[in-house]
Parts: structure tokens; sequence; C-alpha cells
């Protein structure tokens, strides 16, 4: 099988593809909008963008002072919210996908194709880098002394933020596309 040429969210093209983009893209949306919910009380003087001011905190010394600044509700809400992005980034992973590879057969443009392809298969590799990282975020809250753990977080999160971007941009230029082939027609 060729990664630039096939995906297995293929198989949902064939199949009211629209319906299946409006409910990733809404689950999606639900789950984020529930982490920035129990997120809220993360934000700190030393945590000023709450759970993603943990993810970059390169050293233990600046992840020890983002953990000690949240009390116990916010200990909580942190391991709340790192537990349940495991889910999170199932969805977002699989909707910038199908989005790139809907988009990919959508465009007519084979170059762009390719390239959608391999970003779509990327996306599943920034969803397990989001593994990666929110297993190094959770291990350090427990124990905040284990100083090979930030490290892990922050070029997993790093790696992962350059990933998603990736596919993001794709689904732009893939509308754009789009678009162009309808002014053009």
């Amino acid at each position: 099988m060729n990664l630039l040429t096939h995906h297995p969210l293929e198989g949902l093209l064939d199949n009211k593809p629209k319906v299946y983009f409006f409910l990733f893209l809404c689950f999606t949306v639900l789950l984020e909008v529930v982490l920035t919910l129990s997120g809220t009380n993360l934000k700190t003087a030393a945590a000023p963008l709450g759970i993603i001011s943990y993810e970059l905190a390169f050293d233990i010394e600046k992840a020890q002072f983002i953990v000690n600044s949240w009390d116990k509700s916010a200990s909580i809400s942190a391991s709340f919210n790192i537990g349940f992005d495991y889910l999170f980034l199932v969805l977002y992973s699989t909707t910038i996908a199908f989005a790139c590879v809907w988009l990919a057969n959508l465009a007519g443009n084979v170059k762009f194709a390719k390239i959608a392809y391999l970003i779509a298969w990327l996306q599943w590799l920034a969803a397990f880098l989001d593994a990666v990282e929110n297993t190094a975020l959770y291990f350090f809250l427990q124990s905040p002394t284990q100083a090979f753990l930030p490290p892990i977080a922050f070029w997993c999160a790093i790696c992962k933020f350059l990933l998603v971007g990736m596919g993001l941009l794709c689904s732009l230029l893939g509308l754009g596309f789009l678009l162009y082939k309808k002014l053009k027609s």
C-alpha cells in the first residue's frame, strides 16, 4: 500500500463525507470546550496558558514551579485534563486527517493529494506524540522529581503542534484548491 495514495479514512468518502466530517468536527469542538472549561483553574502566574504552559515547561524547575502553583483543585483538574485528552487526541487527529483526505480527493490535484495523504497519516503520529506527552505530564504531576519527564513532554508537544499545524494548513490549502476550481469553472 502506498501511503501517499491510500488512507484508511478513504472508505468514509463513499457515503456522505459531509456527515462524517460534521460529526468528527462537532465531537472535536465539544471535547475542546470541555477541556477548556475544565482547565480554567490551571491558569496561574506560573502557568499563564494553563495546561499548555505545563506542556511547554522544558526543565524540571519550570515544571515544578507550575505544578506547585496549582492548589489541590487545580491538580485534580490537571489530571482530568490530561486523562480526557486521550479521547480528544483520537478525535482531533482523525478530524484533521479526514479533512486532508477528503479535500485531497475533491481538489483534483495529484501533487497536493500526495502531500495531503502524507499529512493525514502524520496526524496519527501527532496523536501518538500527544499520548506520550500526556503520560510524561501525568507521571510528573504525580512525582515532580523526575527531571527527564518535562523535556519528553516538551519535545512531544512541539512536534505535535507542528504536525497539527501542517494538517490545518493542508486543510486550508485544500479549501483554496476547491475555491479555485469552482471559480475556474
